[in-house]
C-alpha cells in the first residue's frame, strides 16, 4: 500500500471497547501509515488526565509519526480558559472538538475562546459534523468567518451540501473522508473541490460499526476506495496544518 498520512486516529475508550495506544501506533506503522492525527475517546468524558496519558503512550510508541490532538470538553474550558493547563506535558498540534458527544454550542463564548488559543497557537481544529443539528456543518459559518486563518478540518464532512459550501468559501476549511461514502467524494469533485478533502478512516473506531470484516482489510479497502479520488500523501496532509495549502 501507498505510504499515506490519516487525519482521523483514534485511542481509548469507546463504549465497551478500549483501544491500546501502543497497538494502535503498531498496527498503524505495519500498514504503512506516514503520519496521523490522533485523540483520545476517553477525552468525551472530561477525564482529560486519561486522556493525557493515553496520548503519551501513543506518542512514545511512534514519536514522529503521532500528531495528537486535545480532545476539549465545555468543562475544560471553564478549568483552564486558556487551555495552558493542558499544554504542560504535551505539544499538541490541534484541538478536537465533538459538538454531538458534548454540547458546543456552536458560537458560544467557550467555542470563541478555543479558535482564539487555536489562532494564537497555530492550532488546527477538528469539528466533529452531522449526528444532530446542533453540530451539522453550517452552524459553524459564523466562527469559521470570524477566524478565517484558523485551520478547520470538518470531520465526516455532513451534511454533504454545507459542507461544500464551506469548503467552497473558506480557504482554510477543510473536510475528512471519515465515514464519508464515496458517492459524496464524486459530488465534492464536481465541484472542484477535492483539494479540500483529506484521508482520516476513524481506525479503529470503524470496527465497531462493521464488525464482519477484520479491521485491516477494512481499512486497506478504505484507502484504496478513497485513492481513486484524492491524494493522500503524507506531503499533503502536512502542507495543510502547516498552513501552506
Amino acid at each position: 500500500m501507498i505510504p499515506i498520512a490519516d487525519a482521523h486516529i483514534h485511542i481509548g475508550k469507546f463504549r465497551e471497547k478500549y483501544f491500546k495506544p501502543d497497538t494502535i501506533a503498531k498496527e498503524l506503522i505495519r500498514m504503512r501509515v506516514e503520519n496521523w492525527l490522533v485523540s483520545s475517546t476517553t477525552g468525551v468524558t472530561g477525564k482529560w488526565e486519561k486522556a493525557e496519558e493515553e496520548i503519551q503512550c501513543m506518542l512514545d510508541a511512534a514519536p514522529y509519526k503521532s500528531l495528537p490532538l486535545l480532545w476539549l470538553t465545555p468543562g475544560m474550558v471553564e478549568r483552564s480558559f486558556d487551555l495552558s493547563l493542558y499544554f504542560r506535558r504535551i505539544d499538541y498540534v490541534g484541538l478536537k472538538i465533538h459538538g454531538f458527544g458534548n454540547n458546543w454550542p456552536p458560537y458560544g463564548k467557550k467555542l470563541r475562546q478555543i479558535f482564539h488559543v487555536a489562532k494564537e497557537r497555530k492550532l488546527v481544529i477538528m469539528l466533529h459534523t452531522g449526528g444532530c443539528d446542533r453540530c451539522d456543518a453550517c452552524v459553524y459559518e459564523k466562527i469559521i468567518a470570524e477566524f478565517p486563518m484558523v485551520t478547520v478540518i470538518l470531520a465526516h464532512g455532513r451534511p454533504l451540501d454545507q459542507t461544500i459550501h464551506l469548503l467552497a468559501k473558506y480557504e482554510r476549511t477543510f473536510a475528512d473522508t471519515a465515514f464519508m461514502p464515496t458517492d459524496h467524494l464524486a459530488k465534492i469533485a464536481k465541484a472542484n473541490l477535492l483539494h479540500k478533502i483529506v484521508f482520516g478512516s476513524d481506525y479503529p473506531i470503524i470496527s465497531c460499526f462493521r464488525h464482519k470484516i477484520p479491521l485491516k482489510n477494512l481499512y486497506i479497502s478504505n484507502v484504496k476506495s478513497i485513492q481513486r479520488y484524492i491524494d493522500t500523501s503524507s506531503e499533503k496532509f502536512m502542507s495543510i496544518l502547516k498552513g501552506s495549502i
